[in-house]
């Protein structure tokens, strides 16, 4: 086993709508060939289906100021804060959708797990939620999804919130 090593300082900022091309890239090299979500892509163009449902849900929590992205474009981190939804109510329709035309058959299975995911939130209380955290394939291996981490934790820290 390694010795712990502290992850790199890493300059974060919110994102912004023009961020939004390079949060579906980072979400589909993160994930495409992931062992838990990659196999839930199913057949064909794994890394496009990724993107595009990742994507979308990475996008969908822009409207809070706690999708960060490392300064450089290499990681990004999707957090819902206390009392946030990781979907608004008018998105549910058009992302099941996506999920159909984009996995077929496959579909009921993503739609399972992600429910799932959401019914092992916690309920009682208020929290921050660590829902995305991905780095571009391009920068892996060098600390900067972990140190994005830590600086997320350093924010909600910051307001005495648990995560």
């Amino acid at each position: 086993m390694l010795p712990y090593q502290e992850p790199p300082a890493v300059t974060a900022r919110v994102s912004t709508a023009a961020d939004r091309d390079r949060i579906t890239d980072i979400m589909a090299t993160s994930f495409w060939d992931d062992p838990t979500w990659g196999p839930l892509f199913g057949e064909g163009d794994r890394r496009a289906m990724a993107g595009a449902v990742l994507g979308f849900m990475a996008r969908s929590a822009t409207r809070y100021p706690w999708v960060l992205i490392s300064s450089g474009g290499e990681s990004v981190s999707v957090w819902i804060p206390p009392g946030g939804e990781e979907m608004a109510s008018y998105e549910h329709r058009p992302f099941e959708r996506l999920i159909q035309d984009e996995l077929g058959p496959g579909a009921d299975v993503v739609l399972e797990t992600l429910e799932l995911f959401e019914q092992a939130r916690p309920t009682d209380r208020p929290h921050f939620y660590l829902s995305l955290l991905g780095t571009h394939e391009d920068s892996r291996g060098h600390g900067i999804g972990m140190g994005l981490l830590a600086e997320n934790l350093r924010r909600v820290d910051a307001l005495h919130m648990p995560s």
